[in-house]
């Protein structure tokens, strides 16, 4: 299967297609949040400190990630906040 088929058929991409660049910015966001909270709950669930330990970091990064987005979500659309969008 070539790359653009892969792309054409992913129900994520389709859906963001059609959308404006403030639900796009909404959907990375919630998106980051998510991702941060899946880590962090590995993370907790792990006995080696090593892998608990890498877990918590890409908590971390995700969290960072989110808050960078926020941010320009906030340069880019003042007094407005970010809507949770579902697939």
């Amino acid at each position: 299967m070539e790359w653009e088929e892969i792309v054409q058929d992913d129900q994520i991409i389709r859906y963001l297609r059609e959308k404006p660049p403030k639900e796009i910015l909404s959907f990375l966001i919630s998106n980051k949040e998510y991702e941060a909270k899946f880590y962090r709950e590995l993370a907790e669930g792990c006995s080696l400190e090593s892998v608990k330990t890498l877990f918590s970091s890409f908590s971390e990064e995700s969290l960072q990630e989110k808050d960078e987005l926020y941010g320009k979500f906030q340069l880019l659309y003042p007094e407005k906040e970010p809507k949770f969008l579902e697939l």
